[in-house]
């Protein structure tokens, strides 16, 4: 009885220790493995628990834990790691270094955080999505990536920066775009000086929180950009090129052919002759006639071979049978001049690498972007130099530099709907005129002293003793021209 008494008592002191282990005092150091350097400010936890400190300025720390306990060791950048205590009182430690994922870590205004501790609403983009599209303006990447965020690309423009909505629309009179963050520092510049090669990670504030660290030049959202540096490893080469084509993402609109312009017109002519002294009947023959009044006063080109101008449309609306073939079939499409299939070509070589005390990141890239549309060209030379010193683990300095040589040629207005667009000239032209001159009567192209062919500016011509109409649409003005 007495042995069995001993058996349960040693039992319970066992467990006892188990379920109430002793708090000891534990010290101890963290360092880089590796370079050895001490590591401040990582975040040591027992596991388990709410208990937790964090290192000194010389990595050193201090703690009170189980002696059976676990403690937890984290910092950004590196590897987190368990370390069992197992009732010692030093405990000293080394961190490896992490290629922690964008997922994991965010800018914020200064410096970065892990995205778990971060309560506003904030999306990135890396690197590796950035390389992965063709883009020429690294804004332009964030089409599609980002939530929430809406990006219009629809100038095809090489190179041009798109327009960013992160917020809305919150004033009529000023500017919804928003606040551009580079390497800390506001960039009012133009974005396609910025070789998206060159570039970390695109990190998007969305929500109020971008107010309260960036103040009102944050009430539209912010975007921050943070540029490569060298990392402290080995020397690092890369050199890429890469090769895309590029084209109109949306078709044309489907529209009228000559055939069906000129019945439409005429129908839209008789029905602004129709007056109370003017029935129907009279106003369908004056449409049809060759005054003042009629369908071909109105257009100025007849197209149609063999076809009287008095003979084109009937007094019932209807184009006459016999007009089965143009003059200038083959010159009414008003897209083909300006199109073009769009190449891009981009070249990068850059080298980085660091020691304990600097790390440093150099590039040198090119760039030609030739539009969809002709005449639209972008060309950039780019160089980048980010290098960081640290000779004391209490200073730590460093320059970043960017200098680009940008090449463009490209519409002189931004507007949708001036004559200079030549999607919008060709859009809003009728399909009976030609983009260049040609006989009026054998449908034959009038060339120039060179044996080239001519614009037709849609002016009066006399021709053969006869004086044929100016183009009433667009006259004297040439989109393509």
């Amino acid at each position: 009885m007495k042995r069995f008494s001993l058996v349960i008592a040693a039992l319970l002191f066992v467990a006892g220790n188990v379920l109430f282990a002793q708090n000891i005092r534990i010290s101890g150091s963290v360092t880089e493995l590796g370079s050895g350097a001490p590591l401040p400010f990582v975040s040591i936890q027992v596991k388990g628990t709410t208990t937790g400190t964090s290192t000194m300025d010389n990595g050193s720390f201090v703690i009170n834990a189980p002696s059976n306990g676990t403690l937890i060791f984290s910092f950004i950048g590196y590897k987190t790691i368990e370390v069992p205590v197992e009732n010692r009182s030093v405990i000293n430690v080394q961190l490896e270094m992490d290629a922690v994922s964008l997922e994991e870590v965010v800018m914020v205004a200064y410096g970065t955080a892990k995205r778990s501790s971060v309560t506003g609403s904030i999306t990135s983009i890396g690197s590796a999505s950035i390389e992965k599209r063709p883009v020429t303006n690294a804004l332009a990447a964030l089409s599609g990536a980002a939530p929430g965020v809406q990006v219009n690309t629809s100038y095809g423009q090489p190179g041009a920066d798109p327009t960013i909505r992160i917020r809305g629309f919150g004033s009529i009179n000023y500017s919804s775009a928003p606040l551009i963050v580079l390497d800390g520092s506001p960039y009012n510049g133009v974005m396609a000086n910025i070789n998206p090669a060159d570039i970390e990670s695109i990190s998007i504030l969305k929500d109020a929180a971008s107010t309260a660290l960036f103040g009102s030049r944050g009430s539209n959202g912010v975007v921050m950009i943070t540029t490569k540096k060298g990392r402290k490893e080995r020397l690092s080469i890369s050199a890429t090129v890469t090769q895309g084509f590029s084209g109109r993402g949306l078709p044309e609109y489907e529209r009228v052919d000559a055939f069906q312009y000129y019945p439409v017109m005429w129908e839209s002519l008789r029905n602004s002759l129709i007056t109370t002294a003017r029935p129907i009947g009279e106003a369908s023959i004056l449409a049809s006639g060759s005054t003042a009044n009629g369908i071909i006063a109105q257009l100025g080109y007849n197209p149609f071979r063999g076809i009287a101008d008095d003979k084109i449309v009937g007094v019932d609306g209807k184009l006459n049978p016999s007009a089965t073939s143009l003059l200038w079939g083959d010159d009414v499409d008003w897209y083909s001049p300006v199109e073009q299939l769009g190449n891009r070509t981009e070249a990068m070589v850059s080298a980085s690498g660091g020691s304990e005390n600097a790390d440093y990141y150099l590039s040198v890239g090119y760039t030609t972007d030739h539009g969809w549309i002709k005449k639209t060209n972008y060309d950039r030379v780019s160089a980048r130099a980010n290098l960081n010193f640290t000779p004391k683990k209490w200073i730590t300095f460093g320059v970043n530099i960017n200098t680009s040589h940008n090449t463009s040629t490209s519409a002189n207005t931004d507007s949708s709907t001036g004559y200079a667009n030549p999607i919008y000239f060709a859009r809003t032209m009728g399909p009976i005129y030609p983009v260049y001159q040609h006989d009026r009567v054998t449908g034959d192209y009038i060339l120039d002293d060179q044996g080239q062919k001519q614009w037709d500016l849609g002016a009066q011509v006399v021709q053969g003793g006869v004086t044929y109409r100016a183009r009433t649409q667009n006259n004297g003005r040439h989109g393509i021209a």
